[in-house]
C-alpha cells in the first residue's frame, strides 16, 4: 500500500495517537473513514450516471454496428478468396508427362 509496510504503518498510527491524543485520534479516524466511504459512493454514482447516459449507449451501439459490418466484410473476403483459389485450381491443367520431363531436365527453358 503506497510502499508502506506494516511496521511503518504501526509507527505512523502511534505517532498520530501521540500527537493528537487517543480521544481525538479516534474521532479523526472515524471522520476519515466516513469521508472515504462517502467519496467512494459519489464516485460510484458518477460512474453509474456516466455509463447509463444516452450518448454512451449510442456510441456503444455504433461500435457494435461497425464491428458487425467489419466481421461480415472479412467473412465475405475470406469466401471470395477461397472461391478464387478453388477456381484457379480447377482452371489450370496439370502439366503433361512430357512437359514434366522437359522441366526436370532443364529443357524448354527460355534462354
Amino acid at each position: 500500500m503506497f510502499g508502506v509496510g506494516p511496521q511503518e504503518l504501526v509507527v505512523i498510527v502511534l505517532l498520530f495517537v501521540v500527537v493528537f491524543g487517543p480521544g481525538k485520534a479516534v474521532g479523526m479516524a472515524r471522520d476519515l473513514g466516513r469521508f472515504a466511504n462517502e467519496a467512494r459512493g459519489h464516485v460510484e454514482e458518477f460512474k453509474g450516471e456516466l455509463l447509463d447516459s444516452e450518448e454512451v449507449k449510442e456510441v456503444r451501439r455504433s461500435v457494435e454496428e461497425l464491428k458487425d459490418e467489419t466481421h461480415h466484410s472479412v467473412e465475405k473476403l475470406k469466401n471470395e478468396a477461397a472461391s478464387g483459389i478453388e477456381g484457379e485450381e480447377q482452371d489450370s491443367e496439370p502439366p503433361s508427362e512430357a512437359e514434366t520431363h522437359e522441366l526436370s531436365r532443364g529443357e524448354g527453358a527460355a534462354p
